[in-house]
C-alpha cells in the first residue's frame, strides 16, 4: 500500500486548532440511546447537607438539560447521577461524576457546575499523606493560601484555575495543563518547597508567552535556578587542623574517658544531690555573669564618646552643676541659654527662696512640704536648677557607674553636696549611695532625644499622690524644675505632686465625645 504521509493535504491548514473540543450535539448520536446504564454514586459530609438541600434543584435542571438523572440520599449521605434513554453524550455521565466529587468537597455548586463544559477538567488532589506530622501538616497547607489568600489568589491567575483547600484535599478546576502545573506546585509545597518559587517562574514563562521570536527557542536561561544552599548536617565534612604524619604505630588510640570517669577525677561523683544543684546553679551563674559582662563590652564599643563628667561650680551664680554625659551632648548642654546668658536664670527668679513653703517630717511620707500660707492657684511654690544630670545608659557596671557618680557629686559646691546627700534613698546601701538617691529623688529630662536622669533637691522634697494640688514643669532650655499650685490650699496643708509626667494622656485628660 503506497504511503499517504507525504500527500497534501488541502483541508489541513495552519489556523486550525488541533487541541480545541468541538461541542457533541444531539444530532451526532446517531446510534441512538444507550444499551446500557451507566451509575456513580459518592458519599459527602454532614456538615455538606443542608448546602446540597438546598442548591439540588439548580443541580437537577444543570444534569437535565444532558440528560442525566441525579438523586440525593439524605438518609445515607451520598449523590447518585446515572443515564437514561434522553442521554446522548457518552462523556457527560463522567462529567456529571466529576460534579458530584465536586460538590461533596465543599465547591459551591454555580463553580460545580462549570465541570459540566468540555473544556473544564478536575482534579482532587489528595495531601494529608504527603506529610506525616500534624503541625508541619497545616503550616504548609497555610503556604498554599498564603497571606489574606494571596498565594492561592496568584495560582488561580496564572494556572486559569479554579483552587479550593478544605481538610484534607485540594479541588481543582480548570484546563488539563493548569491542573498538571496546580499538582505539581501544591505537591512540592507540601514538600517543603515555598511556591512563591513556582509562582515567579510561571509569571516569567506567560511574559515570554507574547513574544512570538521566542516560540520555537528554548527558555532555560530566562527561568531562575534555585539551589538549595543550606548542607544536611551530615554532609559537611570533618574539618581536619592537624595534617601532619604522624609515626606508625601498631595500638590503637587511649579510649576516651567517659562522663562518669571525668566525674571521678573531679570528685562531682561523689557529691550529694543538693551539693550537685548548688555546684550546676554556680555554675549556671557564672556563664551568666560572662555573657553580660561581653554584651556590656559590646554596648560599650557601640558608644562613639567616652563618658565623663563635667562640673561648673559658677553656674546659676555659684550654685553649681555636675553632668554625667558624652562630650558631644556636654557641647549641647553648654549650647543653652542657662549656660550662656546668666541674667536668664536671675530674669525669671530661677533659685529665689520663696515664703509658700516649709519642709517637716510627716509620718509615714518622710520629709515633705507643707503650706507656710493660704496659696492660690497658679502661685509658683519652688524654681531650681538641677544639682546632678546622668546620661540615661545601661552599658556600664553598677560599681563602675557608682564611681563616676560620686566624683561628680563630690566636685559639686558644699552647700548644694549637702542638700544632695540629704536626700531620702530607697535601699540604704552605702555601696551605691548616689546611684540609690537618684533612684529616688529622680526626674527625666530630653535633650536632643537623649535622655538624662535630673536632681533637684529642693524639689525633690514633695511626694507624690493620685490627687495632687500642684503640678511641675520642666524648662529644658533654662534646665528649670518650676512646680505651681493648681487649686487653693489652706496654710499646713501638704504639697503634692503628680505620680506621672504632665504631658502623660491619660483616660481621665482625653476630654468626652
Amino acid at each position: 500500500m503506497p504511503s499517504t504521509h507525504n500527500v497534501d493535504k488541502p483541508w489541513d491548514t495552519d489556523d486550525i486548532d488541533k487541541w480545541k473540543i468541538e461541542p457533541f450535539k444531539p444530532e451526532d448520536n446517531k446510534a441512538g440511546a444507550f444499551t446500557d446504564e451507566s451509575r456513580f454514586s459518592t458519599l459527602f459530609p454532614k456538615y455538606r447537607e443542608q448546602y446540597l438541600k438546598g442548591s439540588w434543584k439548580f443541580i437537577t435542571q444543570a444534569l437535565q438539560r444532558l440528560g442525566i438523572g441525579c438523586e440525593l440520599n439524605l438518609v445515607e449521605g451520598s449523590m447518585t447521577v446515572w443515564t437514561t434513554q434522553k442521554t446522548y453524550d457518552p462523556a457527560a455521565i463522567l462529567n456529571a461524576r466529576d460534579l458530584i466529587k465536586l460538590l461533596a468537597r465543599s465547591v459551591p455548586a454555580p463553580q460545580a457546575i462549570k465541570i459540566l463544559e468540555d473544556d473544564v477538567a478536575m482534579d482532587i488532589i489528595k495531601i494529608r499523606n504527603l506529610v506525616g506530622n500534624k503541625e508541619r501538616f497545616v503550616k504548609r497547607r497555610q503556604r498554599i493560601l498564603g497571606p489574606n489568600g494571596s498565594t492561592l489568589k496568584a495560582l488561580e491567575l496564572l494556572t486559569e484555575c479554579y483552587l479550593l483547600v478544605q481538610g484534607n484535599t485540594v479541588a481543582c478546576m480548570g484546563p488539563y495543563k493548569g491542573l498538571k502545573q496546580v499538582r505539581r506546585i501544591i505537591e512540592d509545597t507540601m514538600h517543603n518547597i515555598h511556591p512563591i518559587y513556582a509562582i515567579k517562574e510561571l509569571m516569567i514563562k506567560k511574559e515570554l508567552a507574547k513574544d512570538p521570536e521566542l516560540a520555537n527557542e528554548s527558555w532555560d536561561r530566562f527561568l531562575p535556578n534555585f539551589k538549595k544552599r543550606s548542607l544536611s548536617k551530615r554532609r559537611i565534612p570533618h574539618k581536619v587542623n592537624d595534617k601532619s604524619k604522624k609515626p606508625y604505630t601498631p595500638f590503637p588510640p587511649p579510649q576516651e574517658k567517659s562522663k562518669v570517669d571525668l566525674q571521678i577525677e573531679s570528685g562531682e561523683y561523689f557529691l550529694g544531690k543538693h551539693a550537685k544543684e548548688r555546684k550546676a546553679q554556680e555554675e549556671r551563674e557564672e556563664k551568666m555573669k560572662e555573657k553580660m559582662d561581653a554584651k556590656r563590652k559590646e554596648r560599650m564599643a557601640d558608644i562613639n564618646d567616652k563618658l565623663c563628667v563635667y562640673t561648673d561650680t559658677s553656674f546659676a551664680q555659684n550654685r553649681g552643676i555636675s553632668i554625667f554625659t558624652t562630650p558631644s551632648l556636654a557641647k549641647d548642654f553648654a549650647s543653652l541659654p542657662a549656660f550662656r546668658d546668666a541674667s536668664a536664670l536671675v530674669s525669671q527668679s530661677i533659685n529665689k527662696p520663696t515664703d509658700t513653703y516649709h519642709a517637716t517630717s510627716i509620718p509615714g511620707k518622710g520629709i515633705g512640704m507643707l503650706a507656710s500660707r493660704p496659696l492660690k492657684f497658679g502661685e509658683r511654690v519652688t524654681a531650681y536648677t538641677p544639682a546632678f544630670l546622668a546620661y540615661l545608659e545601661s552599658e556600664l557596671s553598677t560599681l563602675d557607674r557608682e564611681a563616676l557618680w560620686r566624683t561628680a557629686i563630690e566636685q559639686l559646691p558644699a552647700e548644694l553636696k549637702e542638700k544632695f546627700l540629704g536626700l531620702a534613698t530607697v535601699y540604704g546601701d552605702p555601696r551605691v549611695q548616689i546611684q540609690d538617691i537618684v533612684k529616688a529623688n529622680t526626674f527625666q529630662v530630653l535633650l536632643n532625644g537623649v535622655n538624662h536622669l535630673a536632681v533637684w533637691p529642693e524639689t525633690s522634697r514633695l511626694n507624690h499622690a493620685c490627687a495632687p494640688n500642684a503640678q511641675y514643669v520642666i524648662d529644658t532650655d533654662l534646665l528649670s524644675h518650676t512646680v505651681r499650685i493648681t487649686r487653693p490650699i489652706a496654710k499646713g496643708e501638704e504639697i503634692t505632686i503628680s505620680c506621672i509626667h504632665p504631658s502623660t494622656i491619660t483616660p481621665l485628660s482625653i476630654p468626652p465625645v
